[in-house]
């Protein structure tokens, strides 16, 4: 099921709201740590740590998961005051998409990757 992991299934799993902030983070690259602790059949257990708009950094536990009907269960955990389904984890599942679909190429590079094309779109 993570060969067809497509934007549309991270955006349903949360409130509009919160995907689009969450967007947003993980456009800005502020997902500064990224690790795949588990992946086992149709679930994929990662970490991650964001930079929040105040610069302080929030680390995330999240379990995804498909259920019968196709849909990605999202079960998180968040250190910030909000402390699950936030726009932290919501950047952090996009990470886990681009990680996939790079192959799972390591996250280090794909911030990376993200941070030089925002470079060269400014320099243009």
């Amino acid at each position: 099921m993570f060969s067809r992991f497509s934007l549309r299934h991270v955006r349903d799993a949360f409130p509009a709201g919160e995907f689009e902030r969450g967007r947003r983070c993980f456009e800005e690259g502020r997902v500064t740590a990224f690790e795949v602790a588990d992946r086992h059949g149709d679930s994929l257990a990662v970490t991650g740590q964001v930079r929040g708009s105040g610069g302080r950094i929030y680390s995330q536990e999240i379990d995804i998961e498909w259920d019968r009907d196709g849909a990605l269960d999202v079960f998180s955990t968040c250190s910030c005051s909000t402390g699950f389904d936030c726009r932290h984890v919501v950047a952090v599942c996009l990470t886990a998409r681009r990680y996939l679909a790079d192959g799972g190429y390591g996250g280090e590079d794909v911030d990376a990757d993200d941070r030089l094309r925002r470079w060269l779109a400014r320099v243009d």
